[in-house]
């Protein structure tokens, strides 16, 4: 719902998307979107115009960068426990896990088809790493905020003390 903002980007890099096809003739694509798009295909952004045709473009997605941080602050092997949206079930924590990479073990109380190897959660354990959507209470999976290691406008990472 926030295309093309870097929340939907990010999911879509992770379920492995590398090319897009955006009708810029649909009512969703307003004119901030336009100039949205605009600028991320423009120099250092995320996307790259392969082909036009009339209101219709091809972009290539180009690779983020915006999670090594993070992977440098989740040592593998961890056990890291993936909160949901309430407000709409979004892939973004699901995308997190696949930007991550497989050297983690990944657990939530929800099932995706996008991320088949999240192993359902244990009632009560707290996992050595969570993330969850901000606005989500760490309280409730038995982290306290200064737990909090890591955030960007979407969600919040925390470490089990």
């Amino acid at each position: 719902s926030d295309f093309p903002g870097q929340r939907s980007l990010a999911s879509i890099e992770a379920l492995g998307a590398r090319f897009l096809i955006v009708h810029r003739s649909n009512p969703a694509i307003t004119p901030p979107n336009r100039e949205l798009l605009t600028k991320l295909a423009g120099p250092n952004g995320r996307l790259e115009v392969v082909k036009e045709f009339g209101d219709d473009v091809i972009y290539r997605l180009k690779a983020g960068n915006q999670f090594e941080p993070l992977k440098a602050l989740i040592p593998p092997g961890s056990e890291v426990f993936i909160g949901d949206d309430k407000n709409g079930k979004s892939l973004y924590t699901a995308a997190v896990a696949l930007l991550l990479g497989p050297d983690h073990r990944y657990f939530s109380t929800y099932r995706t088809i996008y991320k088949p190897q999240v192993e359902s959660a244990q009632l009560g354990k707290v996992y050595g790493y969570a993330i969850l959507y901000k606005n989500t209470s760490p309280i409730s999976f038995g982290y306290q905020a200064s737990n909090l290691i890591w955030e960007n406008e979407v969600i919040q990472i925390y470490k089990k003390s």
